[in-house]
């Protein structure tokens, strides 16, 4: 019965507790069991044991305590489908704990990775949005920059296209820019001013190469060359020029640099005309001054108000004694020059309706007190 009940198939060992008072009962059937139960189990280990009425469970399967009965208790080497359940249920169940915890402690690291990542994506955003933001107001920037550009480059064109003195970027000593007034300086329209030799405007190729080893070591300083010069227009002529130019940037020659032209052919010719004035008016000047200093006669300068003189000649000093330091910046009343303060404004009067007098009579006085006649 205990093996049937345990399903044991390959009995390990087996416990046997055998009442005292059983051998009394049965006699020497007590016995018989004992060998019958030795040989059932003689593949494995039996021990037994004396005792007096044993707790078990009847043919009933209801657990009593008997008097005079046997109990056995068989362990096989393998274990019983129940218990191999139960051992199966135990690993599955220590499987599943693991599990639980390995799948715990994953969702805890996924909660913390998402916790993470959560914090990564509100940080990025935030960032991300702060760099739209910054990219939004350097786009605005940039248009606003571009549309200043835009402006400052109309006006510029403006004042360029405008102005009265002929503008051009130059660059290996051709023209690479010009602006409507060196068409206009020069003769030239402006689509033919593109890209020419710079030399074709020069008074001769000597000319060109002269102001070249000129003025570039002073740009390449980083200076302002200027100079005046003759040029030649297109259909020929030679017209004045006041040239200035500059490098954009210093020391490097190759690059460009900027000219200008300013058509200086009038003004030169009003100096020319001045200069030949000037010239004219020396020479007469000259003359008059032999005249006036070497003339026997007395001649003074004098303001027609005051009476102060002005300038006296050789004469003056001579006839009425006083050198030309005494006189020049006093006037004719203070040197009593006159025969009589009369006689000077009779003299204005008669002056008065006409522009001057010839052989008017009157008297002067001379530094000594002499009044003498004159005309």
């Amino acid at each position: 019965k205990a093996i049937m009940r345990g399903s044991i198939s390959d009995p390990a060992l087996s416990l046997v507790a055998y009442c005292a008072l059983r051998p009394r009962i049965i006699g020497d059937q007590s016995q018989e069991e004992l060998h019958i139960m030795a040989n059932m189990l003689s593949g494995s280990p039996l021990v037994g044991f004396c005792s007096f009425g044993e707790q078990g469970v009847a043919d009933d399967g209801a657990m009593r305590h008997n008097n005079g009965v046997i109990s056995v208790l068989v362990l096989g080497s393998d274990l019983s489908p129940i218990a191999s359940v139960a051992l199966e249920n135990e690993k599955l169940q220590e499987k599943l704990e693991h599990q639980k915890s390995a799948l715990l402690h994953t969702n805890r690291e996924l909660q913390e990775a998402h916790d993470e990542l959560e914090f990564r994506v509100k940080e990025r955003t935030s960032e991300l949005s702060a760099a739209n933001e910054q990219l939004r107001h350097d786009e605005e920037k940039l248009q606003h920059s571009e549309s200043e550009l835009r402006r400052i480059t109309r006006e510029q064109s403006t004042i360029l296209d405008t102005a009265s003195v002929g503008i051009t970027m130059i660059q290996n000593r051709i023209l690479f820019w010009a602006n409507r007034a060196m068409s206009h300086i020069f003769g030239y329209p402006q689509e033919e001013l593109k890209n020419m030799e710079l030399k074709l405007l020069y008074a001769s190729t000597g000319e060109f190469e002269r102001l070249g080893v000129e003025a570039y070591p002073i740009l390449a300083q980083g200076l302002e060359y200027k100079t005046e010069l003759h040029m030649r227009r297109k259909d020929g002529s030679m017209i004045w020029i006041r040239l200035s130019g500059k490098a954009i940037i210093n020391h490097d020659l190759a690059e460009r640099s900027v000219w200008i032209f300013e058509d200086i052919n009038q003004q030169k010719t009003v100096q020319e005309l001045l200069l030949k004035e000037q010239v004219r008016l020396k020479r007469s000047e000259t003359k008059f001054s032999h005249i006036f200093q070497t003339s026997p006669d007395v001649i003074a300068i004098t303001e027609k108000s005051t009476g102060r003189f002005i300038e006296v000649n050789n004469a003056f000093e001579r006839i009425i004694g006083y050198i030309r330091e005494e006189a020049v910046g006093h006037t004719s009343i203070e040197l009593g020059t006159w025969g009589s303060n009369n006689h000077r404004l009779q003299m204005l009067e008669q002056l008065r309706g006409q522009k001057r007098l010839m052989n008017y009579p009157t008297s002067f006085r001379r530094k000594n007190g002499e009044v003498f006649p004159a005309l």
